[in-house]
């Protein structure tokens, strides 16, 4: 058996952080991310064709970014930010084909975006924003395994835009 592709199922999940600035252009953003993915892989076995493997998973990302400011007005705040963090997956009871059973993992992670805060007033405000993460494909300790071998060793980009609400102490 060989794994030969491994993708991500599409999903959705919730983001909480807390953002602390330190100038006028720049700004430390600290966010976990949670959500329930899917990790899919295909193995072919010898003569036999292609085999569909998948783990279901609750992940978290915690993710620290630098956040550089464009020029703007109270109202309309754009952004670039670039940081790094962690992505742990853990897998669900029964949420799997193998006949071994996956292990929890954590991935390093790079983090890039861009967005963009606007401002109803002093307190609220609607945050737009585009996040890029490359990381390690998950295999859940099971790259190795012989009976049913999972994870291609590769690194991924996951897209995650999002749309917050933003409160300012």
């Amino acid at each position: 058996f060989n794994a030969v592709s491994q993708t991500s199922k599409k999903s959705m999940g919730g983001i909480g952080g807390a953002r602390f600035d330190f100038g006028r252009h720049s700004a430390f953003d600290f966010s976990v991310t949670a959500y329930r993915g899917a990790e899919y892989s295909d193995r072919i076995a010898s003569g036999y064709g292609l085999f569909p493997d998948f783990v279901k998973s609750n992940n978290l990302e915690f993710i620290g970014s630098y956040v550089f400011r464009l020029p703007s007005t109270d109202r309309f705040k754009p952004y670039f930010l670039v940081g790094g963090g962690m992505v742990h997956f853990s897998p669900i009871d029964n949420g799997f084909t193998m006949s071994q059973v996956p292990k929890s993992e954590t991935k390093a992670a790079f983090a890039y975006g861009f967005g963009a805060d606007f401002n109803f007033n002093d307190s609220w405000g609607l945050r737009l924003q585009y996040r890029g993460l490359v990381r390690g494909e998950p295999d859940f300790g099971l790259l190795n395994s012989t009976v049913s071998p999972f994870g291609t060793g590769v690194k991924t980009h996951v897209v995650e835009p999002s749309i917050q609400m933003v409160y300012h102490f």
